[in-house]
């Protein structure tokens, strides 16, 4: 064994013996080691599974001539972790606790009633995004509706309640029983569920419906001598009877009996004799005679007396821009009117988002208050909404609202407004075939003839300006494409006319304004639809009827209407500021 020393050649202090070097390089491997990270696999961590023998002999001969580190006086002692565990606090985590109030009352198939939940977050962390389900546990079959402000976010200890609302068919029993359930990433989701008890009158329980037709003759909203109408036809609908009807007798009264337990929607003809509008009523027939006195009111068209126009303030927009408008009313009638409101159709396409926001649209909005005309008074109203993301596809953006009353009852005879404005975006495509609806019902069949080699130009609503042309092809096929989408109107050169005023629609969705079957009839040359008038609706959506899109009707028009003569037609057209007010209400 020689004595410890420096090496004569490279200064550096070598230890005397190969035991003694073994015995270092062990220290040091426990020491890195112990300072290795706590996920690491411990068996991998354990100094005791380190081999030195095998460490050593793979070692370079440069490697053994490096200073050596420095062993520290004192271990450092590190936390200890089992296997596959991290060395974190834990993420705070929510815990919800769910508790029902009973459900008051009996209900019957078809029937929508509250749940009053009372939710509780027990835990250290915000419970937010929670989903939330309704399940069938005995007698009948049980649908959640709608969940109020379920993703709310709580905040730990917090305590706040929750409406669910449900329905229920095929009851077969007297009492049913559901589970509400939460979902979340929960301490403790055993505490997330509920099961909710609800009183059932069977279907095997019969009643009647019945009560008195009547017309409001003097505005009190109520039944009055002498307003009984006679001869209408009341048909009555629920979960096991289909269109059961009844005709009232001559003071306006009918009854309709051997009804099983259910909910029954209750419907008159849309207009009655002298122009009296109606609407629909809902009834729950249980053993009890209420569903028996009911009082069916017709009024007076709210048209009658109503002027409404609409007009954008601006454009072109783009999407996100705030549009800007003016509402203008004005009551012509006797009648003091209150609670006004806008009925938008906020699930079509491109359609202005906001008109619900008192915030936007003032009194008249859809959620506010209402608005109060006096007989004679004249108001106009600046309102705002956003442009929608559809409105790039669809090249516009637009409103097309009811005013209806709050106090009211009637969805027919309203005055409604539609009026559009440009949206620059893309190009898009549309296409499809002309016919000959020769049995005028809307409708294609084999055995009527496609329109060949028709000239079609297509005309911007808001300019005059013409688009884009084509011919149509020997099966009646049209397109157009790579030209701005937009919603235009078509005027052909030949003896045909357009059998309803509808827009040619040319969008960047592949799901719209393609393989459009169009009816026309024979008539004046380029004439458009019957008179001569312009578009008075949005183009119908995937998710609108034909007849739905067809029932308005126009009623007036004191609009700045641009008048253009294309081969000798004149086409008018919906410029900025257009003013439509029609009778009917597209759907209710």
């Amino acid at each position: 064994m020689g004595s410890p020393g420096a090496d004569p050649n490279t200064g550096v202090f070598l230890l005397p013996t190969r035991r003694l070097r073994h015995a270092a390089l062990s220290a040091v491997a426990i020491v890195l080691c112990a300072a290795a990270p706590a996920a690491a696999d411990p068996v991998a961590a354990d100094p005791a599974a380190v081999d030195p023998v095998a460490q050593s002999s793979a070692e370079s001969p440069s490697a053994s001539a490096t200073p050596q580190p420095q062993l520290p006086d004192k271990k450092i002692e590190q936390p200890k972790a089992e296997r596959g565990q991290q060395l974190t606090d834990p993420v705070a985590k929510p815990d919800l606790k769910v508790t029902a109030a009973p459900v008051s009352g009996s209900h019957v198939e078809g029937e929508s009633f509250v749940i009053a939940l009372t939710i509780a977050n027990n835990g250290q962390g915000v419970a937010k995004e929670a989903k939330g389900s309704v399940d069938t546990v005995s007698g009948a079959q049980f649908t959640a509706l709608d969940w109020a402000d379920l993703g709310a976010p709580l905040a730990p200890k917090a305590t706040r309640p929750l409406l669910v609302t449900v329905r229920f068919a095929e009851a077969t029993a007297a009492e049913g029983v559901l589970k509400v359930a939460l979902e979340l990433d929960d301490a403790t989701p055993a505490d997330n569920t509920v099961e909710v008890k609800v009183t059932i009158v069977p279907p095997t329980t019969k009643g009647a419906v019945g009560g008195t037709v009547y017309t409001d003759k003097d505005g009190d909203k109520k039944l009055g001598a002498g307003e009984g109408a006679a001869d209408v036809t009341v048909t009555v609908n629920g979960p096991r009877v289909k269109d059961r009807t009844a005709k009232t007798d001559a003071n306006g009264q009918f009854k309709i009996s051997d009804l099983p337990a259910g909910w029954y929607t209750v419907k008159l003809p849309p207009q009655l004799t002298g122009g009296w509008v109606t609407t629909e009523t809902s009834v729950a027939v249980k053993n009890t005679a209420d569903s028996e006195k009911l009082e069916l009111r017709a009024d007076r068209p709210l048209s009658e007396g109503l002027l409404a126009s609409a007009k954008f303030n601006g454009g072109p927009y783009e999407v996100g821009d705030t549009a800007k408008l003016s509402i203008s009313l004005t009551n012509n009638g006797s009648t003091h009117l209150t609670g006004l409101v806008v009925v938008c159709e906020l699930e079509q396409v491109a359609h202005l988002r906001g008109t619900t926001d008192p915030a936007n649209w003032d009194d008249l909005a859809t959620n506010g208050p209402g608005m109060a005309l006096k007989p004679g008074e004249a108001r106009t109203l600046p309102v705002q909404g956003t442009v929608p993301e559809s409105s790039k596809n669809e090249g516009v953006v637009y409103i097309y609202c009811d005013i209806r009353s709050k106090t009211g009852s009637q969805v027919t005879g309203n005055p409604s407004l539609f009026v559009l404005a440009k949206v620059p975006g893309r190009n898009g495509v549309g296409n499809g075939w002309f016919f000959n609806d020769e049995n005028k019902n809307d409708k294609w069949t084999d055995d009527e003839p496609r329109v060949a080699s028709l000239p079609v130009t297509l005309l911007d609503p808001l300019s005059g300006k013409v688009v884009a042309s084509t011919t149509t092809g020997a099966d009646g096929g049209y397109r157009f494409a790579d030209i701005p989408a937009g919603w235009y109107i078509p005027v052909f050169d030949g003896p045909w006319k357009l059998k309803n005023n509808d827009f040619l629609v040319v969008s960047a969705d592949e799901d719209r304004g393609k393989n459009e079957l169009i009816p026309l009839l024979r008539g004046l040359h380029g004439n458009i639809g019957d008179a001569n008038k312009p578009p008075l609706k949005p183009p119908a959506s995937n998710s609108t009827t034909q007849n739905q899109s067809q029932n308005r009707a126009l009623a007036n028009t004191g609009a700045n209407v641009i008048g253009l003569t294309i081969g000798g037609v004149v086409v008018l057209l919906l410029g900025v500021g257009a003013v439509l007010f029609t009778r009917r209400r597209r759907r209710g």
